[in-house]
């Protein structure tokens, strides 16, 4: 892959099999990559554990994308 990959997997995921894609992820070749488990999460990750998607897209996908020069202008606040 040419691009960063951050899957956020739900330990409990019946609509995916959180086991084939770690399985898959294992051998994937990304400039940068990172699987981030969600224990207490099914399929619906964001309304599960939103504090845990939020803290991991600021401290390990934002600062990619600011490398990137992808990111919002800072507020004037």
């Amino acid at each position: 892959m040419k691009t960063p990959l951050f899957p956020f997997l739900g330990r409990h995921d019946r609509n995916v099999s959180a086991t084939v894609a770690a399985e898959w992820f294992a051998g994937v070749k990304a400039p940068a990559r990172r699987l981030v488990w969600f224990e207490q999460s099914a399929h619906e990750l964001m309304a599960e554990e939103p504090g845990k998607v939020l803290l991991s897209l600021v401290r390990d996908v934002r600062p990619i994308a600011e490398r990137a020069g992808d990111v919002a202008p800072a507020s004037s606040r």
